[in-house]
């Protein structure tokens, strides 16, 4: 019988906003480019997700977000992003999902089947 990892501590840094402090367990990571993305199930059953936008020149100018999370639906959300493209008539939004944050999903669907129904659109 394989015995399940152990928790522990984890400091995740974010920009302008307090760190995020927890025991738990990395359950999902991703990386494509300048992005890298992880996810985390704590101790008590939350979910922790950070990204890491990656600057081409310095790591100095990294930039870290983070957000702790219910459900896998709210850590999608986190790595949704907004994107605006035209003008006028034509000016149209759009929810990209993060590719990083999309690796990282489907790595945590191994732990989390819910993560699956987020990163990938299930067909039958």
């Amino acid at each position: 019988m394989a015995k399940a990892p152990s928790d522990k501590d984890f400091h995740i840094p974010r920009d302008g906003a307090r760190d995020i402090a927890f025991k738990g367990r990395l359950i999902g990571e991703g990386d494509s480019g300048h992005d890298h993305a992880e996810i985390y199930r704590t101790a008590g059953g939350k979910f922790v997700a950070s990204l890491v936008r990656r600057d081409a020149y310095s790591t100095e100018n990294d930039k870290c977000f983070g957000t702790s999370a219910d459900t896998a639906q709210e850590v999608a959300a986190f790595y949704t992003l907004s994107s605006t493209t035209g003008t006028g008539k034509n000016r149209e939004t759009r929810s990209l999902l993060n590719e990083a944050g999309k690796i990282a999903m489907r790595e945590a669907a191994s732990h989390e089947r819910s993560f699956l129904e987020q990163s990938d659109e299930l067909v039958d």
